[in-house]
Order: C-alpha cells, then sequence, then structure tokens
C-alpha cells in the first residue's frame, strides 16, 4: 500500500460555503428606507433595576417642583384663603413628603400588601 500525505478538509457541517460580498457594494446597493426600528424586550425586572439605580444617583425631586406648589396652594385655599408661602418652605415641606413616602414604601407592611393585589 503506498504512503500518501493526508489532505486538509474545510469542516462546513454540510453546508456551502457562502460567498462574500464587498461591504461598499452592499450598503450602496440597499436603499435606506426609514423603516420602524423594533421596541427591546429586555428580561423581567432589568427596567425595573436600571430605575432604581438611576433614582439612587440622581439628587432631583422625584415629584416635580410646580405640580407639588399647585397642591400645596389648594390644600392651603381649603384651610385659610389668600395665603402665601415662601419657595423655600414650599421646597422643605416636597422633601419632607418625599421622604415619608420613601419610608412608606420600604416598610414590610406595604410590601406585604402588595403581595395580595
Amino acid at each position: 500500500m503506498a504512503h500518501t500525505k493526508p489532505t486538509a478538509h474545510k469542516l462546513t457541517d454540510g453546508k456551502s460555503p457562502r460567498k462574500q460580498q464587498s461591504t461598499k457594494a452592499t450598503h450602496n446597493s440597499v436603499p435606506c428606507t426609514g423603516g420602524v426600528k423594533k421596541p427591546r424586550h429586555y428580561r423581567p425586572g432589568r427596567m425595573a433595576l436600571h430605575e432604581i439605580r438611576l433614582y439612587q444617583k440622581s439628587t432631583e425631586r422625584l415629584i416635580l417642583k410646580f405640580p407639588f406648589q399647585h397642591l400645596v396652594g389648594e390644600t392651603a385655599q381649603d384651610l385659610k384663603t389668600h395665603l402665601c408661602s415662601q419657595s423655600e418652605a414650599t421646597g422643605s415641606l416636597q422633601k419632607a413628603s418625599e421622604a415619608n413616602w420613601l419610608a412608606f414604601f420600604k416598610t414590610p407592611t406595604y410590601a406585604l400588601s402588595m403581595q395580595n393585589v
């Protein structure tokens, strides 16, 4: 038996090799139609964690200033007419109410009540 040199074979898994086109030809030949981009689907909870990290880093208010100021004004009108408040007083009231909200949402009783809903 004659001794022959082994030859190298490409493994293609039964698929024929693709033809590669030049990148300039493919980019120029396909016109840009401006199609609608599909929205990204993230795993459940990923965006919630992203928002939590975002709000933990930020120092801005959770409640917008003007709607809160309007709410304080309406509540003050119910108690007494022709009341004016200083912007610093409204800001400190907003800060205290946000701290109260955060304390409420951190309590375990709130978490238990949300499981029952």
